[in-house]
């Protein structure tokens, strides 16, 4: 009798204490690798360099060619720097991948 007892309350401590275990964390999502533009937004033509300095939006690292664009560009909204950057993000893939030599 005491020896059922003692098992019902040590089944009982085990199954309270993991009711209040911490719940099991999810692995954390790598952050999306960022994406450097080297196109500036307002000329849209080729950055040489590092360029006149850089701002960053969404995943999206853009490089201006002159200090003016940059301050251009912080007029803008955010929709539109990003319909801007990834405009420009797969101009520049596609020079890439024109420029890759063929083998």
């Amino acid at each position: 009798m005491i020896r059922t007892m003692m098992a019902t309350l040590a089944a009982a401590v085990v199954i309270s204490g993991a009711s209040f275990a911490a719940p099991a964390k999810k692995a954390a999502k790598p952050a999306p690798k960022m994406t450097e533009v080297k196109y500036c937004p307002v000329t849209e033509q080729k950055v040489q360099g590092a360029g006149s300095g850089s701002r960053v939006v969404g995943n999206y690292k853009v490089f201006f060619c002159c200090a003016g664009c940059d301050t251009e560009w912080d007029t803008w909204t955010t929709q539109k720097k990003l319909q801007v950057a990834k405009k420009l993000a797969a101009k520049q893939a596609a020079a890439q991948k024109k420029a890759a030599p063929k083998g």
